[in-house]
């Protein structure tokens, strides 16, 4: 694929992510890459090594005040093709029926009460790796079924770059 991509004349870009499925069946999350061999594909792209970087070296408060940390809601949005108004393409429950109410009720009045979902703290608020995981309710609820749930699978990928940024820091300086 990144041979026809080069051919074609853009840019590659690899990601490893499988997700579950709509109402939180992890089944094909194991038919995916290992974290470390996706990471080490994806490691090869300079791209996400300096995003990773960015990343870790952010300092943005540990605590999650709203369980959307992202621009969902605020700066994009999915239609999908049943006319199902959503903050993001991730998120498959639908927020609003543009088949009985306007896409404005929507945008003004139902995403605005998704996206202030207060987050409760949990062990997410203590880990090291926050920054690099930006923990992501559509895929803890693809994952679990349940949006307020910690994806386990973004965790151990959160890990295995952390380990990869590490083992090239670690080589870098011997």
């Amino acid at each position: 694929i990144r041979k026809l991509a080069e051919n074609l004349g853009v840019a590659f870009r690899f990601n490893g992510e499988v997700f579950g499925r709509i109402g939180g069946d992890p089944g094909p999350m194991a038919e995916g890459l290992p974290p470390d061999e996706s990471v080490r594909i994806e490691k090869e792209d300079p791209l996400h090594r300096d995003l990773w970087n960015r990343m870790l070296q952010d300092q943005a408060p540990r605590s999650r005040p709203r369980l959307f940390r992202c621009r969902a809601g605020r700066q994009n949005f999915h239609i999908g093709p049943y006319g199902d108004l959503n903050v993001c393409i991730l998120m498959r429950k639908a927020v609003w029926e543009l088949r009985s109410g306007s896409f404005r009720q929507g945008w003004e009045e139902a995403i605005p009460r998704l996206i202030a979902t207060p987050a409760e703290e949990d062990e997410c608020d203590r880990c090291d790796l926050l920054a690099l995981c930006f923990p992501c309710p559509a895929k803890g609820d693809l994952e679990t079924g349940d949006m307020t749930q910690k994806p386990e699978g973004l965790c151990r990928r959160s890990r295995a770059i952390a380990r990869a940024l590490r083992e090239e820091t670690e080589a870098v300086a011997v």
